[in-house]
């Protein structure tokens, strides 16, 4: 069947949230103004959202869960919408059911009586499930979100489309936003933008500045004389020898080193005289201070003992007199004590 005549197509998107619902839902309406026959089927099991944008209250006996189980038949199922536009909408379970050749027999079923029949399917990047709805409909529409989807994803599933053998009868762009509405409807993601664009190129700035000290320092390593015989690069024999020391420059001022005298150029003055007996026996006098003690036989000073002072004895008898005081009068509470508890017994024996 040519895409032109085509009476039954179901509509799918790359991911969810790319408004393929309210795109079918809109199709619908105006193909109902047109006085054709539509009939609108919520095909997404797993999310939905078909039947919440006509009614708020959506009973279980009219959708496709409780035709599709066989607790009502096609005529209660089905929802008028107005004149010419019919709608079949679905409820979310806790288990929902995959697209089954059952589920297909009962579309089929229900798609007889009418001119259009627009079916709202899972996104095919989510549940490749959808292409089995291939055999109950004549084409597809794509719908493509701006900025919501990857643009990988979308090409693999189109591609997955086409290799189902359904031709595709267009796709649609939708919430589409010139440049300027994008500058003001999202100035963070802007503003992210420029300051990553920022980022890169302050580090690629910080890494050729480094590139080019690294350079730099290494020509100045280079030219130093003694680098290439620090690293072992020249062998020994060419290492030039050191500099001789009379070559060394003279040091000025105080700095300078007095000249050593010679002992030879001492003038001989006096002279030894002939050493006798006594001599050898009686040292002679040496002029000068006598030689220090070694510090083993040094004795350390007397450490003299501290001078108590005198304590006044008077003070120290009363001191001994008030303590005795305090001690005869806490035995004699004491006592007063032990007397009381002993007549407080005596007086409860009584």
């Amino acid at each position: 069947m040519e895409v032109a005549r085509a009476k039954s197509l179901y509509i799918t998107s790359t991911i969810h949230d790319e408004g393929k619902t309210r795109i079918l839902a809109d199709i619908g309406v105006q193909l109902a103004r047109l006085g054709k026959k539509t009939l609108l089927i919520d095909c997404d099991l797993a999310n939905p959202r078909l039947g919440a944008l006509f009614y708020n209250d959506l009973k279980y006996e009219q959708t496709l869960n409780s035709l599709y189980r066989g607790d009502s038949d096609k005529i209660d199922a089905i929802l008028h919408v107005n004149g010419c536009l019919d709608l079949l909408p679905t409820v979310l379970e806790r288990n929902p059911e995959d697209i089954n050749d059952p589920l297909l027999n009962v579309i089929k079923g229900v798609m007889e009586d009418y001119d259009y029949v627009l079916i709202d399917a899972a996104p095919i990047g989510v549940n490749a499930e959808v292409l089995r709805l291939n055999e109950v409909t004549d084409t597809v529409l794509y719908v493509v979100r701006y900025d919501n989807a990857k643009l990988d994803d979308i090409k693999r599933s189109i591609l997955r489309i086409a290799k189902s053998g359904i031709p595709v009868v267009g796709a649609v762009f939708n919430c589409v936003v010139n440049w300027r509405q994008t500058i003001i409807n999202s100035p963070k993601r802007l503003t992210a933008a420029i300051n990553r664009e920022k980022k890169k190129r302050e580090k690629q700035a910080q890494r050729e500045a480094e590139y080019q000290e690294k350079l730099q320092k290494r020509e100045e390593m280079e030219k130093r004389p003694d680098r290439r015989y620090l690293d072992g690069i020249a062998p020994a024999s060419s290492r030039p020898s050191p500099p001789p020391a009379s070559a060394a420059p003279e040091k000025k001022g105080w700095l300078r080193r007095k000249p050593e005298k010679e002992e030879s150029s001492k003038p001989m003055t006096e002279t030894a005289a002939p050493q006798t007996d006594d001599a050898i026996t009686q040292p002679a006098a040496v002029s000068g201070p006598a030689p220090a003690e070694p510090l083993s036989k040094r004795r350390r000073p007397e450490k003299k003992a501290k001078e108590e002072p005198a304590r006044d004895t008077e003070a120290k008898k009363s001191k001994s007199q008030k303590i005795a005081q305090r001690k005869a009068a806490e035995k004699q509470a004491k006592e007063q004590a032990a007397a009381k508890k002993a007549a407080k017994k005596q007086s409860k024996k009584k």
